[in-house]
Parts: C-alpha cells; sequence; structure tokens
C-alpha cells in the first residue's frame, strides 16, 4: 500500500515539473552578481567589438561576450570578471526567431558581457584535440577567403 503512494506521488511529481518545463517555468534561477569566476569553453569568434565565447559558471553554459581590448583567451583559462549577466529574451512576434529557445537548444542559460576583467588563470595542460582544431582554424583562415574560412569553420566545428 505505501509502495503504490510513493509510485503515485512520483509521478505526481515527474508530470509537474515536465508541465513546468513545457510552461517554461524557470525553477533554478541563475545568480545574479556583480563579478564571476568563468571557465573558458571555446576558442574565440571574433565579432566587430567583442571576441565570443562559450563559457561556464557555476557548472552551467553561458555565451560569454569579452570586448576586444582583453588578450585573447584559449580553451580551459578561467578569468575572474566583472561582467553582467543577461536573459535571453523570448520571441515578441509568433512565429519569429526566438533566441531563448535557440540557446536553450545548445543548453545555455544567458549571456554574459566582461566590463572589466579582474585576473586570467591561464590554463596549464590543453588537451591534444584543442590543440588540433585550432591548428585547422588557423589553416582554413591563412589559406582560404575570409568569407569561406568562416563557412568551413562553422560547418567543421559545429
Amino acid at each position: 500500500m505505501k509502495r503504490r503512494y510513493i509510485c503515485a506521488l512520483t509521478i505526481i511529481i515527474v508530470i509537474l515539473i515536465v508541465g513546468l518545463h513545457q510552461k517554461d517555468v524557470t525553477l533554478f534561477k541563475f545568480a545574479e552578481k556583480e563579478q564571476y569566476v568563468i571557465e573558458i569553453e571555446s576558442e574565440p569568434e571574433e565579432k566587430n567589438y567583442y571576441n565570443v565565447y562559450n563559457g561556464k559558471v557555476d557548472g552551467k553554459k553561458v555565451l560569454l561576450y569579452i570586448p576586444k581590448k582583453y588578450e585573447k583567451l584559449t580553451y580551459k583559462d578561467k578569468i575572474k570578471a566583472k561582467a553582467k549577466f543577461n536573459e535571453p529574451q523570448k520571441a515578441r512576434n509568433s512565429g519569429c526567431f526566438d533566441y531563448s529557445l535557440y540557446l536553450k537548444s545548445k543548453k545555455i542559460c544567458g549571456t554574459i558581457k566582461v566590463e572589466e576583467i579582474i585576473n586570467i588563470t591561464k590554463a596549464k595542460n590543453i588537451p591534444i584535440i584543442n590543440k588540433i582544431q585550432k591548428s585547422i582554424k588557423e589553416n582554413f583562415k591563412e589559406n582560404l577567403k575570409e568569407k569561406n574560412a568562416n563557412l568551413a569553420i562553422r560547418v567543421t566545428f559545429r
């Protein structure tokens, strides 16, 4: 009898969590602070004013925007920075691109724009696969036109 109640309670809790997830209710909010310790998880993607990285803060994935005035970071570097966390906005018009769903599909909880880097801890042991990827990307950039190189990099390293 007791087992039946536990099973029913478990099913109710699972249905509740799935329902909240479908309604996009966030149970766990990202801690908003002024300073973050961020681990770099990718090579930079260069934009007009920022270098964009995949990063991790407290085990959660984020997109990291660092102004170009700072040195480029590499895989597994850690930084302590004054920054601002932004949750992605949902589509304002139905049927239009939904940035929040796009990031959610990549398991990214939001973006962080760095205002000031306080400290950089360089990675000591970079996995060999990342060195190979970096070498291939540099080879594309040296031997192809910029548009073609960027396309080749995106297709190769999705």
